[in-house]
């Protein structure tokens, strides 16, 4: 089975990879881009249209990293029509694994994660929504019936 890591942790908190130094150096400091592209902060955002009411989880279960432009069936673009990168659908859905927040001692964290994985969003903005804080947003989603994981997910015992 294909395991995959998934960040779901508010942006002030998250690790970011780096790109190589001698990468950088050829660029004589013109790129501002000093981070590996990754799916949180490049490819789930940016994902075509069609694919506007999919979850960062069922994204990161279905599709993958495609090096061969013979295979890939999804090509993600930044809004300035840049390829940032392509993707293939997987042969078998990959098993997504995230961070693990308490409610009773990190609420807010235990929310956030909820909603940043199964609650299609494009901007940070979008994933408290209108509420005033996670917990509120998450209630608003199950009551709309909208979202059926997290239905499903605040019905389990935590």
């Amino acid at each position: 089975e294909d395991y995959q890591w998934l960040s779901g942790t508010k942006p002030k908190f998250r690790n970011r990879t780096m790109r190589p130094v001698k990468e950088l150096e050829k660029e004589d400091g013109k790129s501002k881009r000093i981070f590996c592209r990754d799916v949180v902060h490049d490819y789930y955002p940016n994902r075509p249209a069609n694919l506007s009411d999919m979850t960062m989880y069922d994204f990161v279960s279905t599709y993958e990293k495609c090096y061969n432009d013979d295979y890939a069936t999804l090509i993600i673009r930044d809004k300035h029509r840049v390829v940032l990168g392509k993707f293939k659908r997987r042969k078998k859905q990959a098993v997504v694994y995230s961070n693990q927040f308490s409610m009773p001692s990190q609420p807010e964290a235990f929310y956030y994660n909820l909603l940043a994985l199964h609650k299609p969003w494009r901007t940070e903005e979008d994933i408290i929504g209108p509420s005033t804080s996670y917990e509120e947003e998450l209630l608003r989603c199950v009551e709309s019936g909208k979202y059926p994981r997290l239905t499903e997910m605040s019905k389990k015992k935590i």
